[in-house]
């Protein structure tokens, strides 16, 4: 590849660039320089293209909905739960604390009946409890969650849930606005815009 002196690349070394501009002539060694300097810039402009062209594209149109459906499953799944623990509906038994921490309020251990029989064994306590401890023993109601179970006076989970599920449904909706919808109706007015459309359009 033999280098372009019209159009020097700007991260070429200012010696060189002088150099240039004095009209002094170029060694081997110079234009070594000259030559991966171009190198650098087309990598770079590459990743840009790479960048432009390929991971935003995909990032956009795949991996957002994926994701955005994904939780909309998940908070739908949560949901249901919730609003029938709010209504005070389901299993009725305690939550046994083995592990967590009264900071940040999440705490992780077993479900058990009035009797002592272990119903779930990885279960995590949805509510607050400000004087829970390691091995406190609470009442708690199982209304059919993967995971949570709640207290028995009731808990708010199920809003935190409903606007995770609506959140992601209004983003379902705006990314097909912007990737579905609006970029047909951009592309059908262009269409309609180049010259002879009308008369083609007439003509049938």
């Amino acid at each position: 590849m033999e280098p372009d002196y019209l159009t020097p690349p700007p991260d070429l070394p200012r010696a060189l660039q002088r150099k240039i501009a004095r009209g002094q002539p170029i060694s081997k060694a110079d234009e070594a320089l000259w030559l991966a300097a171009q190198g650098s810039r087309q990598a770079r402009s590459g990743a840009r293209y790479l960048l432009r062209k390929v991971v935003v594209p995909v990032l956009l149109k795949v991996c957002l909905p994926v994701l955005l459906v994904a939780l909309a499953v998940a908070a739908g799944r949560e949901l249901g739960p919730a609003v029938s623990a709010a209504q005070g509906h389901g299993i009725r038994g305690y939550f046994v604390a083995e592990s967590g921490c009264r900071s940040c309020g999440e705490w992780r251990g077993v479900f058990e009946l009035p009797g002592g029989k272990v119903l779930k064994a990885d279960a995590d306590f949805a509510g607050r409890d400000p004087g829970m401890t390691v091995g406190s023993r609470v009442p708690a109601l199982d209304t059919g969650a993967v995971h949570n179970v709640f207290p028995r006076h009731g808990a708010n989970e199920w809003e935190l849930a409903a606007w995770l599920l609506g959140g992601c449904i209004a983003g379902l909706g705006l990314w097909a606005w912007a990737v579905l919808i609006r970029p047909r109706r951009v592309r059908a007015r262009r269409a309609r815009r180049l010259p002879g459309a009308s008369r083609a359009g007439a003509a049938y």
